[in-house]
């Protein structure tokens, strides 16, 4: 499973749009976006670019130059963007957090109180196959 956790946010609106569909946007590139996120933690890849590149399609307002991105799993926690720029981390390591069955991405807006949590499934061949398998 993965969690995506924002705080603070100006409000718990703009935390919630922030890690969902932004409202009136294309839902392709929306989907696809979302899909690029969730097949870098199937792959293991740090990749906070997609993270807040999905964010910003969400259509929430914030300060790309203040975010923050980290991913948590047991194995510990990894900062890996800091007021919205990448930062040198330790690959191994960051390997070893997302290679776990439940990861969190943790991201700071650093704006606000307002928090929200918004849960997702990943992104691997068994959820493909399960999910292909069947017609409707």
């Amino acid at each position: 499973m993965r969690e995506t956790e924002k705080e603070p946010a100006a409000d718990n609106l703009y935390g919630n749009r922030s890690g969902r569909r932004g409202k009136g946007r294309d839902p392709c590139q929306i989907d696809r976006l979302f899909f690029l996120t969730k097949a870098a933690m199937f792959g293991s890849d740090a990749n906070w670019g997609r993270v807040l590149c999905a964010m910003g399609y969400s259509g929430a307002s914030f300060d790309t130059k203040a975010v923050q991105i980290e991913f948590a799993s047991a194995e510990g926690c990894i900062s890996v963007c800091e007021n919205g720029q990448g930062l040198d981390f330790d690959e191994a390591l960051a390997k070893k957090i997302l290679n776990q069955d439940e990861v969190e991405i943790l991201v700071s807006l650093k704006e606000g109180c307002g928090t929200a949590t918004c849960w997702g499934c990943d992104l691997t061949y068994d959820y493909v196959r399960i999910n292909g398998d069947y017609r409707s």
